[in-house]
């Protein structure tokens, strides 16, 4: 039940971040887990008010002293998944002059399997260059740079990351033969020219007056037609329509509402092959969303350290990177967050559907036993 109750908190807090990074006609591609993660390393050694605010920005229903031990149960949980290739991975950076607490980095340990490293921050080029090192070992070399020796705040004391890195075949492989160059076509009623695959099988779908819905699933085995729990659900607005206006209609009970809607039919369908890499400098957006406390000096996150040998930290900005490519085999997607601390109407049955994707969609990767959003994005622009 509670494992359940952190999948709803993950999917809250990708529904209000989406929500949040949309206003742009960009691309927009993150994972709402990776993120989720890294904040719950950093809201272990909050207190007071700080604990507070990011209590209620994470949606946590679950006690500090259980929260730990259930994210470990249910990232354990999204990570047996068969053919699928899921990996997450936690890891903390420290000054080797600043002292953390003994019982922060248990739970670390214990719950997160975060590596720790402590090192000199004075040696700037070094230190950078071991960080990007394991972000992109975690993320199979997709990600390759976080940060950089020029980006380096020299007050810098402590660095918290989360990565993750999915890869899925698909159940039923596009063949590249029957991809084809055709038009997408933009908000602002341009086309550009994409590789649309097709492939006419048996999928998830659902469709009404505004939008359709189809779930593309991933394979469980080699070679095997068992479906994984993975997904990949696309909300594509019914024929030329607005991408906005599905947005406004995909509220997380609504998301859930369609989801259940599924049913197997036979569908055309008409992806395009993409991929989508995004950076983002969150504090500004989170700060916008209510976070605000962790970011500004009168942040309590004395629970990390050792009271008595180091000053307690505030956030300085947390950066987020994700990557997706989507092609005939699958799909491959990765993410890394960083936190870097510093002190202070229905067809006829007859009618086979099509499910043209040459226009604005969102998207999500999904976990049907968890019910938990791994990634989420929108193509505007291939």
């Amino acid at each position: 039940m509670e494992k359940q109750e952190i999948s709803q908190s993950i999917n809250k807090v990708s529904m209000n971040l989406y929500a949040q990074l949309k206003k742009s006609d960009d691309n927009l591609f993150i994972s709402p887990v990776s993120i989720f993660v890294a904040l719950t390393m950093v809201y272990l050694g909050a207190r007071k008010k700080t604990e507070e605010q990011l209590r209620n920005f994470l949606h946590l229903t679950i006690p500090q002293r259980r929260l730990h031990l259930k994210i470990r149960e249910l990232t354990n949980l999204l990570l047996n998944e068969g053919n699928t290739t899921i990996s997450l991975a936690n890891s903390i950076w420290a000054d080797l002059a600043y002292e953390l607490s003994e019982s922060f980095l248990y739970i670390i340990d214990e719950n997160y399997q975060g590596a720790i490293y402590k090192e000199d921050f004075n040696n700037v080029d070094y230190v950078c260059e071991m960080i990007n090192n394991w972000v992109s070992e975690n993320t199979k070399k997709k990600i390759n740079q976080i940060i950089s020796p020029y980006s380096f705040d020299p007050n810098l004391k402590l660095i918290l990351l989360n990565a993750i890195y999915f890869n899925g075949k698909w159940k039923s492989v596009f063949k590249e033969k029957n991809t084809q160059e055709a038009s997408f076509y933009l908000s602002d009623k341009t086309t550009k020219p994409v590789l649309l695959m097709y492939l006419m099988e048996k999928f998830l779908y659902f469709e009404n007056d505004e939008l359709q819905v189809l779930g593309l699933p991933y394979q469980d085995n080699v070679g095997s037609k068992q479906v994984s729990s993975y997904s990949m659900i696309i909300f594509l607005p019914k024929g030329k329509g607005s991408l906005e206006r599905i947005e406004e209609l995909l509220s997380l009970e609504n998301i859930e509402k369609y989801i259940k809607r599924l049913v197997e039919k036979k569908v055309k369908i008409y992806i395009p092959k993409f991929k989508i890499e995004t950076k983002y400098e969150l504090k500004k957006d989170l700060t916008e969303m209510g976070l605000i406390l962790p970011f500004t000096s009168e942040a309590d996150f004395s629970g990390i350290i050792d009271g008595s040998k180091s000053i307690p930290p505030m956030i300085g900005d947390i950066i987020h990177k994700a990557f997706v490519e989507v092609n005939e085999e699958g799909t491959e997607a990765a993410a890394v967050t960083m936190i870097a601390m510093v002190p202070k109407a229905p067809p006829s049955q007859r009618e086979i559907p099509i499910f043209r994707a040459d226009h604005p969609f969102m998207f999500i990767i999904r976990d049907s036993n968890t019910k938990t959003i791994l990634f989420m994005g929108k193509l505007s622009n291939p």
